[in-house]
């Protein structure tokens, strides 16, 4: 055994502290590599374990050396490698050559950070009750992939095989009883309720003040989401993530008009709600985990709000002090979810004519297909027009730019026909068609311009 491993064994038995401070925070071997960890953070995944000792401890003003006769308990390295994201390819379907991982991931750490007095609520019931789980293979913490598998692990709570989820589990069977004074109108003081829908009622919290806090309290049952409440953050009261949160921008609520005898032992509200904030794009259900808000907007159970919200999806569909108009993603970012829950027609409709920059460079690994629209013939300024990896067919009346100087369409792998009258665009300087291998250069374009080696691209000066 090589001298760093026996060296190693020793830490371990001497201080597991130590052993996961030398793993996470030093990367003198390959081992370890790119696993750094900031100090605070480290701390706070550490205290996150109910088993680390001593609990009553200063965590947020412990210094390295105060750290040293910590003990850090036997969930502590599960947290480390959840936070450091060993299942996120699998739980959250990116991995890491895709266009938006880093940006995704941030925001995973960054949630999972903000999760983790409900993370710590979990193992303390994994702790208690793992010995009563379905799957006895689950016994072990190891073989629990994700945060949200944990919460979802099966306790068995009665001799007939009855079951319910770890986190809902109160050490007996659970009751489904209807409260007798659930609160039927949703009226609640730092609230307004925005439209009362077919099947959910829509509730905004703007006020910045004490008021806020004690509607974002309410609506959030408290934080007890094992009593039919919820887990939001924003929830506990004088939460100061509430504060945060609705410094930002508002809290909306969507409540169940039809609460089907399931509510808050709490609150009497109904069970099922659902909380978004725009400001962090953060769409949440009462277990505080994300819900599709964007498909559910578009044509799910939420469509018949979309008016309500469509003001908040405007917001940064141009660039450049309104000269450029930009698409980089059809599902992520501000357009992209524009034209998910609108349609492309209806975000052209919120562009200002005046641009001279029309630019969609899909990043998507979807293969998303759009149709120019009539309507972009009325912007007669434009001087770029780049559609790449978006589109199967170009209309004739792209000839009627007549200030157009570039034209890229690129990476469009069903293009194939190009209008003849390209070629004869008065002011066109470059024409590009790399990596669209299908599509054939009009002869207008051949007699007047110059290929520029094999890029696809055309000098039409």
């Amino acid at each position: 055994m090589k001298f760093t491993n026996i060296l190693k064994t020793l830490i371990v038995e001497a201080s597991k502290y130590e052993f996961l401070y030398n793993k996470y925070f030093h990367t003198s071997d390959k081992e370890s590599a790119g696993k750094k960890l900031p100090f605070d953070t480290f701390k706070k995944l550490i205290f996150t374990d109910p088993k680390t000792l001593p609990q009553n401890f200063d965590v947020e003003g412990a210094s390295l050396k105060d750290m040293s006769d910590v003990k850090p308990g036997a969930y502590s390295e599960w947290v480390i490698k959840k936070f450091l994201g060993d299942k996120y390819k699998s739980e959250e379907g990116y991995d890491k050559e895709h266009p938006f991982y880093k940006e995704e991931f941030r925001e995973y750490q960054r949630q999972f950070l903000e999760d983790l007095p409900r993370l710590k609520e979990l193992l303390t019931k994994y702790e208690r009750f793992k010995g009563s789980l379905q799957d006895k293979t689950k016994k072990d913490i190891n073989n629990v992939t994700s945060v949200k598998e944990l919460s979802n692990l099966q306790v068995l709570v009665g001799s007939g095989g009855e079951t319910t989820e770890l986190e809902l589990y109160r050490g007996k069977k659970v009751k489904k009883e209807k409260v007798q004074d659930a609160k039927k109108n949703f009226i609640f003081p730092g609230s307004e309720i925005l439209q009362v829908g077919t099947d959910y009622t829509l509730v905004r919290i703007s006020d910045k003040g004490e008021l806020g806090s004690k509607a974002a309290s309410f609506f959030g049952g408290y934080h007890n989401v094992s009593r039919g409440e919820t887990n939001w953050c924003t929830s506990p009261e004088n939460s100061s993530y509430s504060q945060t949160y609705r410094n930002q921008g508002p809290l909306y609520i969507f409540l169940a008009n039809d609460d089907k005898g399931e509510v808050g032992e709490i609150t009497g509200l109904p069970t099922e709600r659902y909380q978004i904030h725009f400001p962090t794009d953060q769409y949440k259900n009462r277990r505080n985990e994300t819900i599709p808000f964007v498909e559910w907007l578009a044509k799910g159970q939420f469509s018949e709000f979309k008016d309500v919200f469509k003001d908040h999806f405007k917001r940064d569909l141009v660039t450049n002090d309104g000269q450029e108009f930009r698409i980089n993603s059809f599902t992520h970012g501000a357009v992209g979810k524009f034209v998910a829950i609108y349609g492309f027609e209806e975000l052209f409709n919120e562009v200002p004519r005046t641009i001279k920059k029309f630019i969609i460079n899909n990043n998507d690994r979807n293969e998303i297909i759009i149709k120019l629209p009539e309507a972009l013939k009325e912007c007669k300024q434009l001087i770029n027009i780049t559609l790449d990896n978006c589109i199967s067919e170009v209309p004739e009346f792209i000839c009627e730019f007549s200030k157009l100087q570039f034209l890229i369409l690129s990476n469009n792998k069903d293009l194939k026909h190009i209008p003849e009258c390209v070629g004869n665009m008065p002011n066109l300087l470059l024409f590009n068609l790399k990596g669209s291998d299908q599509a054939i250069v009009p002869n207008s374009v051949k007699e007047k311009g110059t290929q520029l080696g094999d890029s696809g691209a055309w000098d039409l000066t």
